[in-house]
């Protein structure tokens, strides 16, 4: 169900901050998501085709991605492979 995975992808960005805060990232919850390959989950949702319904989702989508990514070499250089998605 989307707004069941909606609240999931909401969570996952959070706890990729301290405090809640989109600009203090939290590099050990940072590293477990990518030890988890939970971007390649993100990138599975990124991959379905666009309906405008789904525009909050993509967005949130997004969203965790530069929270996964922010100041973590490691979480950018997972991420490098998919440039080309990301910006078609």
């Amino acid at each position: 169900d989307k707004i069941i995975i909606i609240d999931i992808i909401k969570k996952f960005i959070n706890l990729c901050c301290i405090d809640n805060d989109l600009n203090t990232p939290n590099p050990k919850i940072q590293s477990i998501f990518q030890k988890v390959n939970a971007h390649e989950e993100i990138f599975l949702l990124l991959s379905v085709p666009y309906k405008q319904s789904y525009h909050y989702l993509f967005k949130l989508c997004y969203l965790f991605l530069k929270q996964f990514c922010m100041n973590n070499k490691e979480n950018q250089l997972a991420l490098y492979p998919k440039i080309e998605f990301m910006l078609s």
